[in-house]
């Protein structure tokens, strides 16, 4: 095993909350901010809001009936409805009624594994390894939302199950879904409420528009004759009301009932009132922000980008990419979330794409020469990207172009690493967006170095789900560009992956036919590291002798090669499989080694790692004291920097130091820890829990504390 790879470990300073109080923000001074990325909080609330009032008091009431037991509300109907303004008048209200409680946000497409590690990240908390069973993080969400309540907003539902997944076990979930209420009446029983919602009736409606008029500063008033237009037209529903509103307050005033008009010649569907206002307003934009509009129609983003990623679409600098995007979202076309973050609603995304499509601006499969707006953006990701990726993994080969001269600018021009992290998690969501739009349009160059680009931050943060998305189309678009090393590159990281879901026969399965590959192409590099994967493998599987032969193969590369590193990684999982059989004294060797060069190296992290197995030998070997200093050593980096599961192994291994020590309360203190840390990542049900908790049992309890942890706390 490597340092910072199978157990999600993260390099520079990580902090742990307990309880997160009010909004989370990314307000803390540089010096003192975590490592971890953090959420913003809730999106403000819409500047126009009116009606609802039935169903804000019956969520309210509802809330208050449930108290903090997790409650779950859906807000159900169709696009456009107003869904996600309730959802945050909502959770604007409730916060404001228990400002104690932590917020979060997020677009439930994404899938519930992933909003699940980006709110568990939010509260401050690192994110279950990888390698670990997808349930990991639902019983971490489960365990710290017991400890600490929160207000969860999920936008656009797609499964009735996703409300189990992401429901807190204190406080609430606020969620919106286009699927049919009916989907959710099974779940009334399990205190979840469903809200049905209708669209405004004429009184409402108008005084939407009115509302909206004035808001813009521009009109405040219109003709009655024009209002009753717009109503009859956009038939009550909200988006739609508030985009003719705002497009009637910027253009000249006239008395033709148009809307009206086209009503009664072609009755719409309940699907296509927006998009009839939709048209209406791009007519009705300049040429310029049409372009600008039709341009956020090719963002490779999920509706959710910053201002620098608007000035590459438009060609322009910040400050006037900043003003186009005020214009728009005047026009009620985008939204501002933040200082310098914008987000369109899907509904006008996709209209801006057909626009996009229709004029030339994006052609599917269409390559490069063919979709150079769209180059201008994969162009501003990458770069972006690149920096982000060389600063949190200075030393990890890379072939992308994107990366040539990185090693040599000074500190200053890239990020330092928690910076990294922040934009990779800020960015993630659009980072997987943009590789889907480089394989649809053909943009190959871009492709495969997107998908390096996102490989260190998905490996130590542990986020399988994640990069089992971004991965497959990485090496068959290296190849296309030519780029056979860049391929075996992706490829090796590829079974890494496997190996990060524990998946052994997964990778002894592939591991042969890409061993070949490397051979043929000469590639010693990427012919070590899957070796050394390989290695992993058969260990866990029990093949010790394939486990030696790869690792002797890994090691000869690797010194001839003169890469250090790597060298003491490969002695460090030497002397682990020493110790498997038994063989200690051959151990120390190794691990003696592998912690001297790392630590000369300057690897803090890889070398505490390694001082845990060292200290589980001269333990073997009764050298207690010695194992006593390593472990203490190893303590004081692992936890700051370690993931969950090296934190456990050091928490399991101080226990036996404890027990043969004879501290029997120090020992017990150890199993509870290292339970709770492997509970936290892999479930109370794994094996390794079970058996932990077996050897609670025979430790003498103290008085008041019960036998066994029953959950997982932190």
């Amino acid at each position: 095993m490597t340092d910072n790879d199978l157990a999600g470990n993260v390099s520079g300073t990580a902090v742990q909350v307990g309880v997160v109080h009010g909004n989370i923000t990314l307000t803390a001074p540089a010096a003192t901010a975590p490592a971890w990325p953090v959420a913003r909080g809730l999106p403000a609330r819409a500047t126009v809001f009116l009606d609802r009032e039935r169903e804000q008091h019956r969520t309210h009431t509802f809330l208050r009936k449930r108290g903090e037991g997790g409650a779950a509300v859906v807000l159900c109907g169709p696009g456009g409805i107003g869904k996600s303004a309730l959802a945050l008048q909502l959770a604007h209200d409730h916060g404001a009624v228990h400002p104690a409680m932590g917020q979060v946000h997020a677009d439930a497409h994404a899938g519930s594994d992933v909003v699940l590690a980006a709110w568990v990240a939010a509260l401050g908390y690192p994110v279950p390894g990888s390698g670990q069973p997808p349930q990991a993080v639902l019983h971490l969400w489960r365990s710290l939302t017991a400890e600490a309540a929160v207000i969860a907003v999920a936008d656009d539902l797609d499964s009735p199950e996703q409300v189990t997944a992401l429901r807190p076990s204190t406080g609430v979930l606020l969620a919106t879904s286009r699927l049919e209420p009916v989907r959710f009446a099974a779940l009334a029983p399990a205190g979840v409420l469903v809200v049905d919602l209708a669209a405004f009736g004429p009184t409402i409606a108008a005084d939407l528009v009115h509302a909206v008029a004035s808001d813009t500063g521009l009109c405040p008033s219109l003709p009655a004759e024009q209002v009753e237009d717009v109503v009859c037209g956009a038939a009550g529903v909200p988006h739609a009301l508030v985009v003719a509103a705002a497009t009637l307050a910027h253009t000249p005033p006239t008395t033709a009932p148009a809307r009206r008009m086209r009503v009664l010649a072609s009755p719409p569907t309940e699907d296509s009132h927006l998009d009839a206002e939709l048209d209406t307003a791009y007519t009705a934009l300049p040429p310029p922000l049409q372009q600008a509009y039709r341009r956020l129609g090719v963002l490779p983003h999920h509706h959710r980008f910053t201002t620098a990623l608007a000035a590459a679409l438009f060609e322009l600098d910040e400050p006037h990419a900043q003003a186009t995007l005020e214009a728009l979202a005047r026009r009620r076309l985008c939204t501002r979330l933040a200082a310098g973050r914008w987000r369109v609603h899907d509904l006008v995304a996709d209209h801006a794409r057909t626009r996009a499509l229709a004029d030339g601006d994006l052609v599917p499969a269409g390559g490069p020469d063919r979709n150079p707006v769209l180059g201008f953006a994969l162009d501003h990701l990458l770069h972006h990207a690149a920096r982000a990726s060389h600063a949190l993994r200075p030393l990890t080969p890379r072939r992308g172009p994107a990366f040539a001269g990185l090693a040599a600018l000074d500190r200053d021009a890239v990020p330092s690493a928690q910076e990294a992290t922040v934009w990779f998690a800020d960015e993630l969501t659009g980072l997987l967006a943009a590789i889907t739009a480089a394989v649809d349009t053909g943009m190959d160059q871009w492709c495969w170095q997107l998908v390096e680009t996102c490989w260190p931050y998905l490996q130590l943060h542990g986020r399988p789900a994640e990069w089992a998305r971004a991965y497959p189309a990485g090496p068959d678009s290296a190849r296309r560009c030519g780029r056979v090393d860049a391929a075996l590159l992706l490829a090796s990281q590829g079974l890494y992956g496997l190996l990060n879901q524990r998946d052994f026969p997964g990778v002894l399965d592939a591991a042969p036919a890409l061993l070949e590959e490397a051979r043929r192409a000469g590639d010693l590099r990427v012919e070590a590291s899957v070796a050394q994967y390989r290695a992993i493998a058969a260990t866990e599987t029990g093949d010790l002798h394939r486990a030696a032969a790869d690792l002797a193969r890994a090691r000869e590369i690797y010194e001839a090669e003169g890469l250090a590193r790597g060298a003491a990684l490969v002695a460090r999982r030497f002397g682990v499989l020493h110790q498997t059989t038994g063989n200690h004294q051959a151990a120390l060797r190794e691990l003696r080694a592998a912690v001297d060069g790392l630590t000369q190296l300057g690897d803090a992290l890889a070398a505490a790692v390694a001082q845990v197995s060292l200290a589980r030998s001269y333990l073997a070997l009764g050298h207690h004291d010695t194992a006593g200093h390593l472990l203490a050593d190893a303590a004081s980096v692992l936890g700051v920097q370690g993931g969950q599961q090296h934190r456990a192994d050091l928490a399991e291994t101080r226990a036996d130091h404890a027990r043969l020590s004879g501290d029997v309360l120090g020992e017990r203190a150890f199993v509870v820890e290292a339970i709770q840390t492997r509970a936290a990542v892999a479930g109370l049900g794994d094996a390794d829990v079970v058996r932990l908790q077996e050897r609670l049992h025979t430790l003498p309890a103290p008085t008041g504390e019960p036998d066994a942890p029953t959950g997982v706390s932190r």
